[in-house]
């Protein structure tokens, strides 16, 4: 099951990041300002623009920095099951950033019933992880090559899942240093990951597209739900 993930979810969005160094005026304007984060086309297709940060993030699950406040999560998730397109029944919020070191990405996981939120397993690369908790996934290609990529599972305790796929074979063993934290607020959960560059591999361009896509499940709901629907390969 960890394996069908990656499969369904890679190259759907794309991720634009510039590597080459940026001005601070340029590196904090708001989306809101500027450049929208994520722009949406036919047939679920979109493309990100992740945002460049002077200052790299504390990685507490608090989500309470001014990047926050000033860079609109990207929603609107789309049922993947149990009703193929519906809207999600859960608002889900993603963030993607970066800065000289590390990429970051950021999970705000609302929820209507608190108290039905499933987190069990508690160990790394646990089978309960994706086989039974409610989750917070993302999956990165870095090459964006529909073959090759990265895979993060995150349940609310903050344990985690990470596995890497290489022409297309699911690769389990593969344990990364990074670091996450998660949290709760009055109506949800919080992830935050921290993916240094030295972790992973990479094209040597400075202007990168990655692909990109997140996923969450609601597991009393039997619901899961992804950020951008398409399932075929991306242009």
């Amino acid at each position: 099951m960890t394996a069908f993930v990656p499969r369904r979810l890679s190259g759907a969005l794309l991720v634009l990041l510039s590597l080459v160094h940026v001005s601070a005026a340029a590196a904090q304007q708001a989306p809101g300002t500027g450049t929208a984060v994520m722009t949406r086309y036919a047939q679920g297709r979109a493309s990100i623009r992740a945002t460049r940060l002077t200052q790299p993030l504390r990685i507490d699950g608090t989500l309470d920095e001014p990047f926050y406040g000033s860079v609109a999560g990207m929603g609107d998730f789309v049922q993947v099951e149990p009703r193929l397109g519906a809207p999600a029944t859960e608002k889900t919020e993603v963030w993607v950033a970066y800065d000289a070191d590390n990429v970051y990405i950021a999970f705000r996981c609302w929820e209507s019933e608190p108290g039905h939120r499933v987190s069990t397993e508690m160990r790394r690369d646990g089978q309960k992880i994706f086989g039974g908790d409610d989750i917070a996934y993302f999956y990165i290609d870095t090459f964006h090559d529909q073959r090759n990529g990265y895979s993060f599972s995150i349940n609310s305790l903050g344990a985690f899942n990470d596995g890497a796929v290489s022409n297309d074979q699911y690769l389990g063993d593969w344990n990364p240093v990074f670091r996450v934290a998660t949290g709760s607020f009055d109506q949800g959960w919080t992830v935050e990951v921290a993916l240094p560059f030295k972790s992973i591999r990479y094209g040597s361009d400075p202007e990168q597209t990655w692909g990109f896509n997140a996923l969450r499940t609601v597991r009393w709901r039997n619901e899961y739900s992804v950020l951008s629907p398409e399932i075929g390969r991306a242009h």
